[in-house]
């Protein structure tokens, strides 16, 4: 497939993040995951998922986003416990404890990176359980038994990180089965996308959102993908979609501002992030101010700049870069 045909995060590759010096001693280990809807397999974005130490100490609360994920990095070794958060929502709360294990070795040491999912459960207190509820838009096909049954299998496979690959095979092979199979098409570009498989991932998102063209899910990992092959054109056109269809998603927002903003549309770019800063509102995103900050300082608004890193600041109070992001905001105050 050539770079033109790409028609298509996390995701957040796309961020522009400032140069950093990070000393060896700075913690890398992190904890990644997703959430997901126990009753269809399909991701749950925008739920909160928190991180506490085994005394129960709040260190972070992410939301998902578009794709079911979230990542928590910068991490010590020891006990943490990971709760994803059902306020909002129909569904259970679930806990599930990680341990992170370091091992020195000379003057250097490991690096562990604990990856975990969540299928969750609805709670029976909150709504009528014979009521069908997903994360998505419903999409109803007649799918052929075989081709279900492999599907089935892949997403059961999935869940296990030894047997990725052969969920990925058997999604692949309902798709031989039947090559309309939305989700079967759907969950294996997503798959790939997660695992920045970019390329492989664009021609199971372009058919799923040509099955289904209302397929938010479809059109935002699309847009990751096609950000992270720089395809810019083609990342504007999908998050575009993207926010169209689901218009309060904050991260499908936040994509969108971000690329007008790589392509040179500050106007449009800004009506986008303040949109995004309005839905955040009662739950504040940190990348939508840091999204500004760098829309401002590129048009000159210095204070601006400064004070949307000052918010990020009070959103993520302990980024990897605090020392490079409070030296550029009082530098911007000087130069206001």
């Amino acid at each position: 497939m050539t770079n033109k045909k790409i028609g298509f995060f996390f995701v957040f590759g796309f961020l522009i993040i400032l140069s950093l010096n990070i000393s060896a001693q700075q913690n890398r280990n992190s904890i990644t995951g997703m959430v997901y809807d126990s009753s269809n397999n399909r991701p749950v974005s925008d739920v909160f998922v928190e991180l506490t130490n085994d005394v129960y100490s709040t260190l972070g609360r992410r939301k998902t986003d578009s794709t079911g994920r979230f990542s928590f990095n910068g991490l010590s070794s020891g006990s943490f416990k990971v709760k994803v958060l059902s306020f909002g929502t129909n569904y259970l709360e679930e806990t599930k404890d990680v341990e992170i294990v370091v091992v020195r070795i000379g003057n250097s040491s490991t690096m562990d990176n604990v990856y975990i999912d969540f299928y969750l459960r609805l709670d029976k207190r909150k709504i009528n359980i014979t009521e069908q509820v997903n994360a998505t838009s419903i999409f109803v096909q007649d799918i052929p038994i075989l081709a279900l049954e492999k599907y089935k299998l892949a997403i059961t496979q999935l869940k296990n990180p030894l047997e990725v690959e052969l969920g990925i095979q058997n999604l692949k092979k309902a798709i031989e089965i039947y090559p309309e199979y939305y989700d079967s098409q759907l969950r294996l570009g997503v798959e790939y996308t997660n695992q920045n498989k970019f390329y492989d991932a664009i021609p199971y998102l372009i058919k799923a959102v040509t099955i289904n063209k209302k397929s938010f899910l479809g059109f935002y990992s699309l847009g990751i993908s096609a950000f992270n092959l720089k395809q810019y054109s083609e990342t504007e056109k999908a998050f575009e979609t993207a926010t169209f269809l689901n218009p309060q998603s904050d991260y499908a927002n936040i994509q969108y501002g971000m690329i007008l903003r790589v392509n040179s549309k500050y106007k449009e770019a800004e009506i986008v992030l303040l949109k995004a800063k309005s839905i955040t509102k009662n739950s504040p995103n940190s990348q939508v101010h840091w999204q500004l900050a760098l829309l401002f300082e590129k048009t000159g608004r210095k204070k601006q700049a400064a004070d949307e890193l000052e918010l990020f600041l009070k959103v993520e109070p302990n980024p990897q870069n605090l020392k490079q992001i409070k030296e550029l905001i009082s530098r911007l105050r000087k130069e206001t």
